[in-house]
């Protein structure tokens, strides 16, 4: 996250963990909160130790624009907000199915030139062009449409919420903690979004792929037969007392041969 140089990403990763400790809270009540206030404190320490030692080991030009940031001032605003207004426009011209997945490059293009190479010569010099929206959910409508975008957000939403379920009616406490987890990445994913396209990035979006097929697949129930919860470990109270067993015998059978050897010599 660091070595990204992203603020959306810190952003995305802040209201996430925030949201997740408000449903931790609530779901824990008074015995989380004791637990949830004093580690929240050590974390934004941490975090703000850890981002002082980070300040002084990045480039010059990324100091820079930390200083902005601290100073409520977004040094790409003005790109920001030129490639939102061009998205919006292309959603509104063609608002039911979009201009196809992949052509804001090309449509974009002759929306902005003008203004886009007038921010900055240097984009001009290396014929750069416009390539995504900053805001994946505007893309995905420009290009895609109401109906697209329906459907996007729809497996998000559907995502999201099995996640949550998973945290709030989870069999076993690890499975809990793994729907919070689950949740927190979410909710951190969403949010950067909205001021980038983490989306069209092959690692970022393989590792949530890969999450979300996890809270797509269901918790074991309780059972009669011995469960095993998310990280492979033994679950319940059958699974711990079938695994005691085993160790006991073991053991036995460890005793057993310690004495033939001693005998036998």
């Amino acid at each position: 996250l660091f070595l990204s140089y992203t603020m959306a990403g810190f952003i995305g990763l802040g209201m996430g963990t925030l949201i997740a400790a408000l449903m931790a809270v609530v779901r824990g009540g008074r015995r989380v909160m004791r637990v949830a206030i004093p580690g929240l404190l050590a974390g934004l320490l941490l975090a703000g130790g850890a981002g002082a030692l980070a300040y002084r080991h990045m480039p010059p030009k990324q100091q820079a624009r930390v200083q902005k940031v601290l100073h409520f001032q977004d040094p790409y605003a003005k790109e920001r907000e030129l490639h939102w207004r061009t998205a919006y426009e292309i959603f509104r011209e063609a608002p039911l199915l979009g201009r196809g997945y992949g052509n804001f490059r090309m449509v974009s293009l002759k929306k902005m030139a003008a203004e886009w190479y007038l921010q900055s010569p240097q984009r001009r010099q290396g014929l750069f062009a416009p390539a995504y929206a900053h805001n994946e959910y505007l893309q995905v409508l420009s290009g895609l449409g109401i109906v697209g975008g329906v459907l996007f957000f729809t497996l998000l939403a559907a995502s999201l919420a099995l996640a949550v379920r998973l945290y709030w009616r989870g069999p076993e406490t690890a499975w809990r903690h793994v729907g919070l987890a689950i949740v927190v990445g979410y909710l951190a994913f969403l949010f950067q979004n909205f001021f980038g396209v983490t989306f069209r990035q092959t690692g970022p979006v393989t590792l949530f792929w890969a999450v979300d097929e996890r809270s797509w697949r269901p918790p074991p129930r309780p059972a009669d037969r011995v469960r095993r919860g998310p990280w492979g470990h033994l679950a319940g109270a059958k699974g711990r007392r079938w695994s005691q067993e085993r160790r006991s015998g073991r053991r036995r059978r460890g005793r057993g041969r310690s004495a033939n050897c001693i005998s036998g010599g």
